[in-house]
């Protein structure tokens, strides 16, 4: 039946016939060689996101935070309420991205001792 269907098509007029599902790189393949185009593919970079094994954290790194936000934190690491812990993390400011990023995904990662251990020594909660 597809063959059919795609006899009918081509004799309609269509340059091509691509079925579902397909890769996309079979679209642009087909783009390429009925319109005569050439892509030019940029080199992408990934961001390296994990600073926490060239420097890990320590409790001195949350010194920028209040007592408040620290005593929250533990909580949230306490309850391993994962959400609140990424919550948390979006108040930190902009300038301090490794701490930023080094929360998160210990949060994503559930490894919430590890917060714990950052957070007691300046939670006063020991």
């Amino acid at each position: 039946m597809l063959e059919e269907e795609k006899a009918i098509v081509l004799s309609a007029g269509c340059d091509d016939f691509l079925r579902k599902p397909f890769a996309e790189h079979t679209i642009f393949d087909a783009l390429a060689k009925h319109l005569g185009v050439k892509y030019i593919y940029a080199e992408t970079i990934s961001p390296v996101l994990d600073d926490t094994e060239k420097s890990p954290l320590t409790s001195e790194d949350l010194t920028c935070m209040t007592q408040e936000w620290i005593s929250q934190l533990y909580e949230a690491a306490l309850e391993a309420n994962t959400n609140l812990v990424l919550q948390l993390a979006g108040e930190i400011p902009q300038t301090e991205t490794p701490l930023i990023n080094s929360l998160k995904k210990l949060a994503i990662q559930f490894k919430f001792e590890q917060i714990l251990d950052l957070v007691e020594p300046r939670s006063g909660n020991v």
